[in-house]
């Protein structure tokens, strides 16, 4: 019991000399200032959405000053510029062109026409079709209609045409050779009158 009693004091003793030594002439503590560390970071900018890439608009191709000659040569221009006309007609559902090149009796090209203006109104999309042709060779000038046939050899890039909802209609791989053009010279211009494939 005495030496709890010791141990209680002795403590006791330590604790007031402990207060006794303390002046109240000490200057206080310097204050407590924070490291740069210990800030608060600042918010990070809110980074700009990035704008989702859009196709670019189709253009129609300019159409050649050859097609103001009323020979062969206008006539291999016009059988080259109509069917670089028919990859813009079905991208874009534009037949005016198209149709400004077009005689009543082309069942080929109403048909396109129709095809690339009903498309259009169902908001379906035609990627690619290109064509391009070679080899081009003017015949003899047809003493009954009065046009040119013009024969050649055709490039078609491939197809793909799809649903508004994005479902695929159709998908080639492109397409190929031998292809008829028989053109006119009339009051308005060039005239097509028939497209056949495998004629030429």
């Amino acid at each position: 019991m005495l030496h709890r009693r010791g141990i209680t004091l002795t403590t006791v003793l330590a604790v007031l000399l402990a207060a006794g030594c303390t002046s109240q002439d000490d200057p206080e503590p310097p204050p407590i200032v924070s490291s740069p560390s210990e800030t608060a970071p600042e918010p990070s900018p809110t980074p700009s959405p990035t704008p989702t890439p859009t196709q670019a608009p189709v253009v129609a191709p300019e159409p050649p000053a050859e097609l103001e000659r009323i020979d062969e040569v206008g006539a291999a221009a016009a059988a080259e510029y109509f069917v670089s006309l028919y990859s813009y007609t079905m991208q874009s559902g534009d037949t005016a062109n198209w149709l400004s090149m077009s005689s009543d009796v082309c069942g080929f090209c109403s048909r396109i026409a129709s095809d690339a203006a009903t498309m259009f109104a169902n908001e379906e999309q035609y990627i690619g079709g290109e064509i391009a042709l070679d080899d081009v060779t003017v015949l003899a000038k047809d003493d009954l209609l009065g046009g040119y046939p013009v024969d050649a050899h055709f490039v078609q890039a491939p197809v793909r045409h799809t649903a508004n909802d994005g479902t695929v209609i159709n998908e080639t791989v492109g397409d190929s050779g031998p292809v008829r053009v028989d053109t006119l010279w009339t009051n308005n211009g060039w005239k097509i009158l028939a497209v056949v494939v495998g004629e030429a």
